[in-house]
């Protein structure tokens, strides 16, 4: 993955950007004590000033942002945050039919696409066009003038950021208030999309695991773009922020549980995206001696890592 503040993000072919705001308090008064509503609803209308704009048609990615609410006590150690995807609240979105994409395309037309994907530059891979006629991938910004009959032969695409093929991540909802704005004729009708998902298949990545959804969009008005929501839960399953605690100075335990969390999300990401069937728990506890510290062997040991 690129560094925190790295915008190179085109040699990703598996994953996308999101862009967001990190809202950092002195206090923990001030953090308890902070509009949170305030907060994602500015996130929300500055997202929808960008599409009213045209600056998300031109540049899609913003359609993912999120937030992180933060506040670091750095005499007790203790650290809170809690992350918001912003979306609209009163927009809503029903699936009236999916299939996967091997209902539709053709192994060599999915490879195509796939092709044509990792062509996109990385502001572009979130959300797209996918042209039936020509089996051809086209920006959002080359369509503008899109027309009702047009889009019989049109797929509406997306990079879907969920961890269920069959499900489609909350940001779709900003997509759906860009598209209705953008091409209001769009409101109250069913529409085809295409839930892009790349996974890997022995030494080849691939779409095969991808999507087609038809989905009734809603009538959107700018009441509806009002309201915005998105916090996450933490741990009890309610919405509040998330705690790191170390009530005395940071030992070295708590840095093998840190990086014990790291490698289990890492392994938990290539299931979900690379290798379904690997047995998570055999890798876990996995023990390997590693003999030497030269360049190989060092080499070999961030790999394990």
């Amino acid at each position: 993955m690129p560094a925190f503040n790295s915008r190179d993000f085109n040699s990703q072919n598996m994953y996308v950007p999101f862009e967001g705001t990190l809202c950092n308090r002195n206090t923990v008064e001030q953090f308890k004590e902070c509009d949170k509503m305030g907060i994602i609803n500015a996130a929300g209308a500055n997202l929808y000033r960008s599409i009213v704009s045209g600056e998300a048609l031109e540049k899609p990615s913003i359609l993912n942002s999120f937030l992180i609410l933060s506040f670091a006590d750095l005499k007790k150690y203790d650290y809170y945050y809690w992350f918001a995807f912003v979306v609209p609240k009163n927009l809503f979105i029903e699936v009236a039919d999916k299939s996967n994409i091997s209902a539709v395309f053709t192994k060599d037309i999915r490879s195509t696409l796939y092709s044509e994907f990792k062509q996109l530059s990385a502001i572009q891979k979130t959300y797209f066009l996918v042209d039936s006629k020509l089996n051809k991938i086209l920006t959002l910004k080359e369509v503008k003038g899109l027309s009702m009959d047009d889009t019989k032969d049109f797929y509406f695409a997306f990079f879907n950021i969920s961890v269920c093929p069959d499900l489609v991540g909350s940001q779709l909802r900003n997509f759906v208030a860009l598209l209705t704005h953008v091409w209001p004729f769009l409101q109250d009708t069913t529409q085809k999309f295409l839930s892009i998902i790349c996974s890997r298949d022995g030494s080849e990545i691939n779409v095969d695991k991808s999507m087609v959804f038809h989905l009734k969009l809603p009538t959107v008005s700018e009441n509806t773009l009002n309201t915005w929501v998105g916090w996450e839960k933490n741990e009890r399953d309610r919405l509040g922020p998330k705690v790191l605690a170390e009530r005395h100075e940071i030992r070295l335990p708590t840095v093998f549980r840190l990086a014990e969390n790291s490698v289990d999300l890492n392994l938990k990401l290539m299931k979900w995206r690379v290798v379904p069937d690997i047995n998570l728990e055999k890798i876990k506890f996995t023990k390997c001696l590693l003999l030497g510290s030269g360049t190989l062997g060092c080499c070999v040991a961030r790999s394990l890592l």
